[in-house]
């Protein structure tokens, strides 16, 4: 069997040495100085990078924070657009105080304000005005124009459907009106 060049084995027959092998204690020292140096610069290479890391981190939080305030905000509009990219045409005024208004109906309910299936409109308003009479003025006239919208042939103007508009901000402002005194 041949060796390979380069390696040197020992061979079985020979005596082994029972030499010890030597500490050096100056590249020991050293090792052990690198190690510490290697271990502190971890640590202020992390507390860097944290400090580089932090400002567009919260910056693309705060964003974000503005931008989902602006769609909450126009929320309804959007809901609007979306509709009338499925029906394919622009809604009229009726369409937008008849959905308004549902929507409306669907935060009174999620209130306690409940509606039976037999009940009409009118009827469940003036049942709901005996639980909150401050809200008596502006379901009544949510309700006449809601029952224009849906009923009648004359249609909605632009100052009639900005008058809905104000009437739910109203019952919303006297809905809250209304949970902190029964609560």
């Amino acid at each position: 069997m041949e060796a390979t060049p380069g390696f040197d084995m020992p061979k079985l027959t020979e005596a082994s040495t029972n030499k010890k092998p030597e500490l050096d204690i100056a590249s020991y020292d050293e090792t052990v100085t690198a190690n510490e140096a290697s271990k502190k610069g971890t640590k202020q290479t992390f507390s860097t990078g944290l400090v580089r890391i932090l400002p567009p981190v919260v910056a693309g939080l705060m964003l974000l924070g503005i931008i989902l305030l602006i769609l909450w905000r126009v929320r309804l509009y959007i809901r609007f657009m979306i509709i009338r990219l499925r029906t394919g045409k622009k809604m009229s005024s009726d369409e937008k105080v008849v959905i308004l208004t549902e929507q409306w109906l669907k935060q009174l309910h999620r209130k306690g304000f409940n509606r039976t299936t037999n009940e009409t409109l009118r009827e469940s308003i003036s049942r709901w005005e005996q639980n909150a009479p401050q809200m008596i003025l502006p379901l009544r006239q949510l309700l006449e124009l809601f029952e224009k919208a849906k009923y009648s042939p004359q249609s909605i103007s632009e100052t009639e459907w900005r008058l809905v508009q104000s009437l739910t901000r109203t019952l919303v402002v006297e809905l809250k009106k209304n949970e902190q005194n029964i609560a």
